[in-house]
């Protein structure tokens, strides 16, 4: 995944020197609109002298529907001014951007079979139903999850390893009288940014984790580090929903935060 968005990266700085219409146009650098117009015609003089019916044919080819914004866009095609005139600059890199061209194509077919694989294996692994029950979750999230806390129950002891680990939990430093206090930053990033994204995801469809993000929200934290500090509460109950196989129960949850008189408990429906 990195490695195709290095390669996206270089190619919109590639279409920056000649074509830089291009990015604004087809969307995603690693998405098949752009690679299969940007393979076809990979310089806006050959693309301004496409036949107009062939463009929005691919278009409509792409997925767009709506007629008068794809005669809107040949339109524009046909506005478009050449940033540059020299051949010398043109192309070569034209050259180079259909190499990066292919190059992408390749790390879409691998991602692809990759998450094949992948989804595969998820739906045969023991605890997927666990990780399944998360609200949210879905199957990408739920997956990723899984393999963020992995299938060894000694690997962690205590659900703040977990935090720590994986970055969530924050970086506190003391001198003297002073003490600051900031995000973790030596941690796997992208384990770091699966526990983010669900609990992003976790406060549309959790009644108690809404209630907590808003909580969090009106005292003034701004989203991303509302939502850590919810990823931060998420990963003790996932810790222990880890440890003891157990699906997550947002009704039993939210009857907990009840019995226990949390400041959480008035924003929930109730029992």
């Amino acid at each position: 995944m990195e490695a195709r968005k290095s390669e996206a990266q270089r190619l919109g700085s590639m279409l920056k020197l000649y074509f830089p219409q291009a990015i604004d146009l087809v969307g995603p650098l690693h998405g098949p609109l752009a690679l299969e117009l940007l393979g076809r015609w990979p310089t806006l003089k050959k693309l301004q002298r496409a036949n107009p019916k062939t463009l929005q044919k691919f278009f409509r080819q792409h997925g767009q529907r709506n007629d008068e914004k794809i005669k809107e866009q040949v339109q524009q095609i046909r506005a478009f001014r050449h940033l540059t005139k020299d051949a010398a600059i043109i192309e070569p890199t034209a050259l180079y951007v259909g190499l990066l061209i292919k190059q992408i194509e390749q790390f879409n077919e691998a991602i692809a079979e990759f998450e094949k694989q992948l989804d595969a294996a998820f739906s045969k692994h023991e605890d997927a139903a666990i990780f399944r029950s998360l609200p949210g979750a879905g199957e990408a999230l739920a997956s990723r999850l899984l393999a963020a806390m992995g299938s060894e129950r000694e690997r962690f002891s205590e659900a703040k390893e977990v935090q720590a680990y994986c970055g969530i939990a924050p970086v506190t430093r003391r001198s003297g009288q002073a003490c600051r206090v900031s995000m973790r930053r030596a941690c796997p990033k992208f384990i770091r940014q699966t526990f983010h994204e669900f609990a992003d995801q976790a406060r549309r469809w959790s009644a108690w984790s809404k209630a907590y993000y808003e909580q969090l929200r009106g005292q003034g934290k701004r989203h991303h580090a509302a939502v850590r500090a919810l990823a931060f509460k998420w990963i003790r109950i996932i810790f222990r929903m880890w440890k003891t196989r157990t699906p997550y129960d947002e009704n039993r949850y939210q009857q907990q935060l009840q019995r226990r008189n949390s400041p959480l408990a008035k924003y929930l429906p109730s029992p």
